[in-house]
Protein backbone atom coordinates (compact mmCIF):
# COMPACT_ATOMS: atom_id res chain seq x y z
CA UNK A 1 0.00 0.00 0.00
CA UNK A 2 1.40 3.36 -0.98
CA UNK A 3 2.60 5.96 1.47
CA UNK A 4 2.92 8.44 -1.39
CA UNK A 5 0.98 11.67 -1.85
CA UNK A 6 -1.89 9.90 -3.60
CA UNK A 7 -3.14 6.51 -4.68
CA UNK A 8 -6.09 5.39 -6.77
CA UNK A 9 -8.79 2.92 -5.86
CA UNK A 10 -11.36 1.54 -8.28
CA UNK A 11 -13.84 4.37 -7.76
CA UNK A 12 -11.85 7.16 -6.15
CA UNK A 13 -8.39 8.67 -5.70
CA UNK A 14 -7.04 9.65 -2.29
CA UNK A 15 -4.76 12.68 -2.04
CA UNK A 16 -2.86 12.83 1.23
CA UNK A 17 0.03 15.26 0.89
CA UNK A 18 -1.39 17.47 3.66
CA UNK A 19 -2.10 14.61 6.08
CA UNK A 20 0.46 13.56 8.72
CA UNK A 21 -1.01 10.05 8.93
CA UNK A 22 -0.82 8.41 5.51
CA UNK A 23 -3.09 5.60 4.35
CA UNK A 24 -1.74 2.16 5.27
CA UNK A 25 -2.57 -1.40 4.26
CA UNK A 26 -3.97 -1.97 7.76
CA UNK A 27 -6.39 0.96 7.40
CA UNK A 28 -7.61 -0.31 4.02
CA UNK A 29 -8.18 -3.81 5.37
CA UNK A 30 -10.04 -2.31 8.34
CA UNK A 31 -12.26 -0.31 5.99
CA UNK A 32 -12.99 -3.45 3.98
CA UNK A 33 -13.62 -5.54 7.12
CA UNK A 34 -16.04 -3.31 9.02
CA UNK A 35 -19.72 -3.77 8.26
CA UNK A 36 -21.84 -0.61 7.78
CA UNK A 37 -24.80 -2.54 6.37
CA UNK A 38 -27.34 -1.95 9.13
CA UNK A 39 -28.48 1.62 9.72
CA UNK A 40 -28.37 4.88 7.87
CA UNK A 41 -25.94 7.20 9.71
CA UNK A 42 -22.22 6.81 10.35
CA UNK A 43 -19.74 9.06 12.15
CA UNK A 44 -16.06 8.64 11.21
CA UNK A 45 -13.89 10.02 14.01
CA UNK A 46 -10.46 11.30 12.98
CA UNK A 47 -11.05 10.73 9.28
CA UNK A 48 -7.59 11.94 8.18
CA UNK A 49 -7.61 11.99 4.38
CA UNK A 50 -11.01 10.25 4.41
CA UNK A 51 -10.23 6.67 3.42
CA UNK A 52 -12.68 4.94 5.79
CA UNK A 53 -15.56 7.23 4.87
CA UNK A 54 -14.93 6.68 1.17
CA UNK A 55 -14.74 2.91 1.53
CA UNK A 56 -18.02 2.89 3.47
CA UNK A 57 -19.70 5.17 0.92
CA UNK A 58 -18.58 2.90 -1.94
CA UNK A 59 -20.67 -0.02 -0.64
CA UNK A 60 -23.61 1.55 1.18
CA UNK A 61 -26.01 4.47 1.03
CA UNK A 62 -25.45 5.61 4.61
CA UNK A 63 -25.02 9.28 5.45
CA UNK A 64 -21.53 9.90 6.83
CA UNK A 65 -20.24 12.69 9.10
CA UNK A 66 -16.44 12.68 8.95
CA UNK A 67 -14.70 14.48 11.84
CA UNK A 68 -11.14 15.80 11.72
CA UNK A 69 -9.45 18.07 14.26
CA UNK A 70 -6.45 18.94 12.08
CA UNK A 71 -7.27 21.78 9.68
CA UNK A 72 -5.01 20.69 6.83
CA UNK A 73 -6.20 17.08 6.99
CA UNK A 74 -9.84 18.26 7.08
CA UNK A 75 -9.26 20.37 3.95
CA UNK A 76 -7.65 17.37 2.23
CA UNK A 77 -10.51 15.06 3.19
CA UNK A 78 -13.07 17.60 1.96
CA UNK A 79 -11.33 17.75 -1.41
CA UNK A 80 -11.20 13.95 -1.62
CA UNK A 81 -14.90 13.68 -0.82
CA UNK A 82 -15.83 16.37 -3.34
CA UNK A 83 -13.87 14.60 -6.08
CA UNK A 84 -15.39 11.19 -5.29
CA UNK A 85 -18.63 9.72 -6.72
CA UNK A 86 -20.36 10.43 -3.35
CA UNK A 87 -19.92 14.16 -2.58
CA UNK A 88 -23.42 14.48 -1.09
CA UNK A 89 -23.13 11.36 1.03
CA UNK A 90 -20.14 12.48 3.15
CA UNK A 91 -19.86 15.73 5.12
CA UNK A 92 -16.51 16.84 6.55
CA UNK A 93 -16.46 18.59 9.93
CA UNK A 94 -13.30 20.39 11.08
CA UNK A 95 -14.01 19.90 14.77
CA UNK A 96 -12.75 18.24 17.93
CA UNK A 97 -14.72 15.18 18.99
CA UNK A 98 -15.54 16.79 22.35
CA UNK A 99 -17.12 19.80 20.62
CA UNK A 100 -19.08 17.60 18.23
CA UNK A 101 -20.42 15.50 21.10
CA UNK A 102 -21.58 18.64 22.92
CA UNK A 103 -24.00 19.49 20.08
CA UNK A 104 -27.50 18.43 21.09
CA UNK A 105 -28.42 17.49 17.50
CA UNK A 106 -25.72 14.78 17.33
CA UNK A 107 -26.78 12.82 20.41
CA UNK A 108 -28.04 9.29 19.87
CA UNK A 109 -28.49 9.60 16.11
CA UNK A 110 -25.72 7.36 14.72
CA UNK A 111 -25.88 3.67 13.86
CA UNK A 112 -22.11 3.27 13.58
CA UNK A 113 -19.03 5.06 14.90
CA UNK A 114 -15.79 4.11 13.14
CA UNK A 115 -12.33 5.17 14.16
CA UNK A 116 -8.69 4.45 13.39
CA UNK A 117 -7.46 6.37 16.46
CA UNK A 118 -4.00 7.74 17.28
CA UNK A 119 -1.98 4.68 18.32
CA UNK A 120 0.73 5.88 20.65
CA UNK A 121 -0.03 5.91 24.39
CA UNK A 122 2.42 7.33 26.94
CA UNK A 123 5.35 7.34 24.52
CA UNK A 124 7.73 10.09 23.41
CA UNK A 125 5.83 12.79 21.54
CA UNK A 126 6.73 13.99 18.06
CA UNK A 127 7.95 17.58 17.91
CA UNK A 128 5.70 18.15 14.89
CA UNK A 129 2.27 19.31 16.18
CA UNK A 130 0.40 17.79 13.21
CA UNK A 131 2.09 14.43 13.76
CA UNK A 132 1.32 14.58 17.49
CA UNK A 133 -2.38 14.93 16.66
CA UNK A 134 -2.27 12.06 14.18
CA UNK A 135 0.00 9.62 16.05
CA UNK A 136 -0.42 10.18 19.79
CA UNK A 137 -3.53 9.79 21.91
CA UNK A 138 -3.19 13.10 23.79
CA UNK A 139 -6.14 14.61 21.91
CA UNK A 140 -8.17 11.40 21.51
CA UNK A 141 -7.71 8.67 24.09
CA UNK A 142 -9.61 5.40 23.96
CA UNK A 143 -11.59 6.46 27.03
CA UNK A 144 -12.66 9.64 25.24
CA UNK A 145 -13.64 7.68 22.15
CA UNK A 146 -15.83 5.18 23.98
CA UNK A 147 -17.40 7.94 26.10
CA UNK A 148 -18.29 9.72 22.86
CA UNK A 149 -19.72 6.51 21.40
CA UNK A 150 -22.09 6.21 24.36
CA UNK A 151 -23.46 9.66 23.54
CA UNK A 152 -23.45 9.64 19.74
CA UNK A 153 -24.70 6.10 19.07
CA UNK A 154 -28.34 5.10 19.29
CA UNK A 155 -29.27 2.16 21.51
CA UNK A 156 -28.58 -0.34 18.73
CA UNK A 157 -25.46 1.43 17.51
CA UNK A 158 -22.03 -0.16 16.99
CA UNK A 159 -18.49 1.05 17.67
CA UNK A 160 -15.78 -0.13 15.24
CA UNK A 161 -12.14 0.55 16.09
CA UNK A 162 -8.63 -0.45 14.99
CA UNK A 163 -5.88 -0.57 17.63
CA UNK A 164 -2.47 -2.15 18.11
CA UNK A 165 -2.97 -5.77 19.14
CA UNK A 166 -1.09 -5.05 22.37
CA UNK A 167 -3.91 -2.64 23.33
CA UNK A 168 -6.59 -5.34 23.13
CA UNK A 169 -6.99 -5.92 26.87
CA UNK A 170 -7.00 -2.18 27.60
CA UNK A 171 -9.61 -1.50 24.90
CA UNK A 172 -11.88 -4.30 26.10
CA UNK A 173 -11.58 -3.15 29.73
CA UNK A 174 -12.45 0.44 28.79
CA UNK A 175 -15.45 -0.73 26.78
CA UNK A 176 -16.65 -3.19 29.42
CA UNK A 177 -16.59 -0.47 32.10
CA UNK A 178 -18.81 1.64 29.82
CA UNK A 179 -21.08 -1.32 29.01
CA UNK A 180 -19.91 -1.91 25.46
CA UNK A 181 -19.27 -5.55 24.56
CA UNK A 182 -17.36 -7.06 21.60
CA UNK A 183 -19.33 -9.00 19.00
CA UNK A 184 -16.66 -9.25 16.26
CA UNK A 185 -12.87 -9.11 16.43
CA UNK A 186 -10.18 -9.77 13.84
CA UNK A 187 -6.47 -10.22 14.56
CA UNK A 188 -4.17 -8.95 11.79
CA UNK A 189 -0.78 -10.51 11.02
CA UNK A 190 1.73 -9.41 8.42
CA UNK A 191 2.81 -13.04 7.84
CA UNK A 192 1.47 -16.35 9.13
CA UNK A 193 4.51 -16.95 11.35
CA UNK A 194 4.41 -13.48 12.93
CA UNK A 195 2.40 -12.42 15.98
CA UNK A 196 -0.66 -10.20 15.42
CA UNK A 197 0.12 -6.48 15.22
CA UNK A 198 -3.39 -4.98 14.82
CA UNK A 199 -6.84 -5.70 16.15
CA UNK A 200 -10.13 -4.74 14.50
CA UNK A 201 -13.05 -4.87 16.92
CA UNK A 202 -16.77 -4.09 16.87
CA UNK A 203 -18.73 -3.37 20.06
CA UNK A 204 -22.38 -2.87 20.96
CA UNK A 205 -24.42 -2.45 24.13
CA UNK A 206 -25.62 -6.06 23.96
CA UNK A 207 -23.70 -9.04 25.31
CA UNK A 208 -23.49 -11.89 22.79
CA UNK A 209 -20.91 -14.39 21.53
CA UNK A 210 -17.98 -12.64 19.86
CA UNK A 211 -17.06 -13.79 16.35
CA UNK A 212 -13.27 -14.15 16.30
CA UNK A 213 -11.21 -14.24 13.12
CA UNK A 214 -7.69 -13.74 11.83
CA UNK A 215 -6.36 -12.24 8.62
CA UNK A 216 -2.82 -12.71 7.33
CA UNK A 217 -1.82 -9.96 4.90
CA UNK A 218 1.11 -11.45 2.97
CA UNK A 219 1.93 -14.98 1.83
CA UNK A 220 5.38 -13.66 0.93
CA UNK A 221 6.93 -10.23 0.61
CA UNK A 222 4.58 -7.87 -1.31
CA UNK A 223 2.24 -10.72 -2.32
CA UNK A 224 -1.17 -10.70 -0.63
CA UNK A 225 -2.82 -13.84 0.68
CA UNK A 226 -6.05 -14.97 -0.97
CA UNK A 227 -8.04 -13.87 2.09
CA UNK A 228 -6.54 -10.39 1.98
CA UNK A 229 -7.16 -10.13 -1.78
CA UNK A 230 -10.81 -11.06 -1.26
CA UNK A 231 -11.23 -8.25 1.27
CA UNK A 232 -9.46 -5.61 -0.80
CA UNK A 233 -10.54 -6.63 -4.30
CA UNK A 234 -13.66 -4.36 -4.40
CA UNK A 235 -11.48 -1.33 -3.67
CA UNK A 236 -7.95 -1.54 -5.04
CA UNK A 237 -7.07 -1.18 -8.72
CA UNK A 238 -4.16 -3.63 -8.82
CA UNK A 239 -6.06 -6.64 -7.40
Amino acid sequence: MARNNSFSCKQFTIHQDRCAMKVTTDACIFGAWLDPGRGSRVVDVGTGCGILSLMIAQRSRVSIDALEIDEQAALQAGENFAASPWPRQIVIHHVALSDFVSRSETRGIYDHLVCNPPFYHQLSRSVDPQKRLAWHDDSLGLEDLVDAAKILLNENGALHVMVPFAARARLEAICRFREFYPYAACSIKSFADRPPHRLFASFSRFQRPCLLSETVIYQQEKIYTAACKNLLHPFLLHL
